[in-house]
C-alpha cells in the first residue's frame, strides 16, 4: 500500500510503499483511511525523541471506513499509523 514512511529519526516521512496491515484476531480491524490527524506525539516520534522502532508509518488517529461504516480511530497499532491507505486498530463492537 502507499504510505508516508519514517525511515530515520529527525527526518520527514517519505512517500513510498509499506506492507499491508493484517488483523491478528477478531479484536483488531483494518480501516481504509480517508483522513489522518497530525499530533504533537507524531512530531516527537518523527524527530527521534521517542524509543519507537523505525521504518514505521506515523500517525495515531484518523477517520476512515470499516465494514461500510465511517469510523474515527485513535491509537493505530504500530508500525501501521494513520498516514497510509490502510491501518489497523482495536476493534470495538457497535
Amino acid at each position: 500500500m502507499e504510505a508516508a514512511v519514517l525511515h530515520e529519526p529527525g527526518t520527514t516521512p517519505r512517500f513510498g510503499t509499506y506492507d499491508d496491515p493484517v488483523a491478528h484476531d477478531e479484536n483488531e480491524a483494518v480501516v481504509e483511511v480517508t483522513a489522518a490527524g497530525l499530533n504533537p506525539v507524531d512530531l516527537i516520534v518523527a524527530a527521534g525523541r521517542s524509543a519507537e522502532a523505525l521504518r514505521l508509518v506515523p500517525g495515531l488517529e484518523g477517520v476512515g471506513w470499516h465494514q461500510r461504516r465511517r469510523v474515527y480511530f485513535a491509537g493505530a497499532r504500530e508500525p501501521f499509523g494513520s498516514m497510509a491507505e490502510r491501518t489497523i486498530v482495536a476493534h470495538t463492537a457497535g
